[in-house]
């Protein structure tokens, strides 16, 4: 996940916001159910509330099933297992998802003196190399993922195994084990399984089959969240799942990074302090740029007018629709010469930009 986080932040990022939008309509439907179950003999309403922390380790996959370790991760189970998923305390999810307050708290103070330590250099008129603005760029992604997931259990350690009297913790069950149960940093992981055929070496056919089959799952849970997913036939949940909550707000999400990186990396064009080494690399770097900000922008207009060819004829509307996949790669290509750029431009860098900020006002 680091190093996705490295190479995609727009799939981390478009992760955060869906789990927070997930959690908030399981805790919608957690109300109602309690509005219609926690009505006392005295007639007084009774209240419980799913706290973030819960909502969070429901959507994570934390909580299985005593009977099978399945993940209690969708709606229904979750409804299901109500009373059991209550009755475990915030401290417990915090002791088994091994989240560390202060770590946390150390990287939200690096990243925002990486981001201070940048705007008064800027300021100040010292160089800046495009190592810097690219690093810029996560940071503020970072922060932003911070932000969404504040609440969140840092990963499952250790899954909580519950049945509809209550909860129990498994007895061998972290991390660190190599078994098929073991649930990974978000107790996440590929649930495909290799076919029979594929296994043995079967036709070539059958394999490339299969290797277009897991391409586009992988791609349709990375871009768009969704996966053919029955937890109860599984052990773990994918690993870019947000919930079974139907939304369209991954992709969304996921251009909204996308121009935000662009804008970052702009910046190099409009400080006029950024060190490149030579006049070619700058404007590469510049249309490189734009291409990464233009691109999510492109791509919603293209899919704004092929909605609008209905009547149309259908070789216009399949052209708006690949357009779409030229763009994708078209911003994949300007996003790794920007990440190759970001290294090669560092050859031949003037003292300058080793000089520190003057701190003294």
């Amino acid at each position: 996940m680091i190093f996705l986080a490295l190479i995609a932040p727009e799939a981390i990022f478009a992760l955060a916001p869906s789990t927070v939008w997930c959690r908030s309509i399981l805790s919608s439907k957690w109300e109602c159910i309690t509005f219609t179950r926690g009505i006392t003999t005295e007639g007084t309403y009774v209240a419980h509330e799913l706290s973030m922390t819960h909502g969070f380790f429901i959507v994570m996959g934390g909580f299985v099933t005593k009977d099978g370790n399945h993940p209690i991760t969708t709606t229904s189970l979750a409804t299901q297992y109500k009373s059991s998923i209550e009755a475990v305390r915030d401290e417990e999810i915090a002791d088994k998802s091994k989240s560390d307050l202060l770590a946390k708290a150390l990287t939200v103070v690096q990243l925002f003196f990486f981001i201070g330590v940048y705007g008064v250099r800027v300021k100040e008129g010292l160089q800046i190399s495009a190592l810097e603005t690219s690093t810029l760029g996560l940071a503020v992604i970072q922060c932003l993922t911070g932000f969404f997931w504040l609440k969140k259990p840092q990963r499952v350690g250790q899954a909580i195994a519950i049945d509809f009297g209550h909860p129990s913790c498994p007895e061998s069950k972290s991390t660190s084990d190599d078994t098929p149960n073991q649930n990974s940093e978000r107790g996440q992981n590929d649930t495909t399984t290799l076919p029979g055929p594929f296994r043995a070496g079967g036709h070539t056919n059958q394999a490339e089959s299969w290797c277009l089959t897991a391409v586009r799952k992988a791609l349709n849970g990375a871009m768009f969240g969704r996966y053919d997913f029955d937890p109860m036939a599984a052990s773990c949940v994918p690993r870019f799942w947000s919930g079974d909550i139907e939304h369209n707000l991954h992709l969304f999400w996921q251009l909204l990074c996308a121009v935000l990186l662009g804008g970052v990396h702009l910046l190099a064009w409009s400080t006029k302090s950024t060190f490149f080494p030579s006049f070619i690399e700058m404007w590469l770097w510049r249309i490189c740029a734009l291409i990464l900000a233009a691109s999510p922008i492109l791509c919603v207009l293209l899919l704004l007018i092929k909605n609008c060819f209905n009547t149309g004829s259908d070789s216009l509307r399949a052209l708006f629709a690949c357009l779409p996949y030229g763009i994708a790669a078209l911003y994949l290509i300007a996003r790794a010469t920007l990440l190759i750029l970001s290294f090669t431009t560092l050859r031949g860098a003037p003292t300058g930009i080793l000089i520190d900020v003057n701190w003294r006002f």
